[in-house]
């Protein structure tokens, strides 16, 4: 709920450094969670975002997360292992 509303607010001050900040923790919180197609949307959104800001750390940490992420079953590839389990987090 807190990263939504926080993607909201960098929306609409228009910060690329602030939604990739979201997008980041939002992949990573919707990853725990085991929401994979949302978790891919937000990586995807992430890396465009960091190609664009010439943001390297970003690219790598978002291009982590598309490939921890292979359709078609979305299943968790890689180092991977989630901190919380998901009943412990809400978006």
């Amino acid at each position: 709920m807190f990263l939504q509303k926080s993607l909201a607010l960098w929306l609409e001050v228009g910060d690329p450094r602030g939604l990739i900040f979201a997008y980041t923790h939002l992949a990573a919180v919707t990853l725990t969670l085991e929401k994979n197609e949302e978790a891919l949307g937000y990586a995807q959104q992430c890396l465009a975002l960091s190609i664009d800001a010439a943001d390297r750390w970003s690219q790598a940490n978002a291009l982590r997360r598309n490939l921890s992420l292979s359709p078609p079953k979305m299943a968790r590839t890689g180092p991977f292992r989630p901190i919380f389990s998901p009943d412990q987090v809400t978006v």
